[in-house]
């Protein structure tokens, strides 16, 4: 899932559908957005600096 061992991923997310599950890889300071049912990432989404939490807003 990550790109190397440098992407620590540090926070897991689930989206409201449970379709897709978001990681936080601080390492490289992304967000992994993946598919659930292939297991596939499906875009990294860049994020601030060291960034470790994840929220989803209405």
């Amino acid at each position: 899932m990550s790109e190397g061992d440098a992407a620590r991923q540090v926070t897991l997310l689930f989206s409201p559908d449970s379709k897709r599950l978001y990681a936080a890889e601080t390492g490289i300071d992304k967000v992994a957005e993946i598919d659930v049912a292939s297991g596939k990432v499906l875009r990294r989404i860049a994020a601030g600096k060291q960034g470790d939490g994840l929220a989803i807003a209405p």
